[in-house]
C-alpha cells in the first residue's frame, strides 16, 4: 500500500509544474496555470496554497512561464493613438483615451499600419541606479568609440571647422 501511495504522489509531483505569472505592474506570482485558458481573453491561475483559480486579463500579464524555464505566454499587445500616430505599451500613465485608441496584437502589426513608437514607452536605454557602474560603462563605451571612429581633434578639417564656428559665433 505504501509503495502505491509513493508512486501516486511521484506521478502527481511530476505532472504538476509550478508557473510564474508576471504582471505588468511588476508583481510575480507562483502557482498553477490552467493551460486551457491560454487561447482565451483571460488566463486562469491559482497561487501556491490557494484553493481557487482566478482570472486575469491577458493585457495585464507581462508573461507566464514554467518556473525557471520556457515562456508559455507573453503579451505583445500594443495600443495606438489614432491622432498622434504613436504606439504605446499597455498600462502606462499616458495611454490614449478609449475612443482615440486602436489595439494591435503586436508592435510589428502596428508598424505595418504606419504607426511609430512612443519614445517614452520604448526607451531602451538601461536604467542604471549605481553611479560607479554608470561611470565604468561610460569609460568603456568612450574607449570603444575612440578605437572605432575617427577622433574629432585628429580630423584634417578641424581648423576649417573652427574658423567657420568662430565666424558664426562672432556674427
Amino acid at each position: 500500500m505504501k509503495i502505491i501511495l509513493c508512486i501516486l504522489f511521484s506521478i502527481v509531483a511530476i505532472n504538476s509544474q509550478t508557473y510564474e505569472l508576471k504582471l505588468k505592474d511588476g508583481r510575480v506570482l507562483e502557482g498553477e496555470l490552467d493551460k486551457s485558458t491560454l487561447d482565451s481573453e483571460y488566463i486562469n491561475f491559482k497561487i501556491i496554497g490557494g484553493k481557487f483559480f482566478f482570472s486575469t486579463k491577458k493585457m495585464d500579464i507581462d508573461f507566464v512561464r514554467i518556473k525557471g524555464g520556457e515562456i508559455v505566454f507573453q503579451d505583445k499587445t500594443v495600443l495606438v493613438n489614432v491622432f498622434s500616430k504613436q504606439i504605446h505599451k499597455p498600462l502606462t500613465n499616458h495611454n490614449p483615451k478609449e475612443e482615440d485608441m486602436l489595439v494591435f496584437e503586436s508592435l510589428e502589426d502596428a508598424k505595418l499600419e504606419g504607426f511609430t513608437e512612443c519614445i517614452s514607452c520604448f526607451d531602451m536605454r538601461p536604467r542604471i541606479s549605481n553611479y560607479y557602474l554608470e561611470v565604468s560603462l561610460k569609460q568603456s563605451l568612450y574607449g570603444a568609440i575612440i578605437q572605432s571612429f575617427e577622433v574629432l581633434y585628429d580630423h584634417p578639417k578641424l581648423r576649417l571647422a573652427n574658423c567657420l564656428m568662430n565666424n558664426v559665433t562672432e556674427n
